[in-house]
């Protein structure tokens, strides 16, 4: 499960990431 919550949230982080410098 935490393996997993890592992931999402790093997912998260890397969309927010993109988001910014593609905005």
């Amino acid at each position: 499960m935490l393996d997993n919550f890592v992931h999402i949230m790093t997912t998260a982080a890397s969309g927010c990431i993109v988001a910014l410098f593609a905005h």
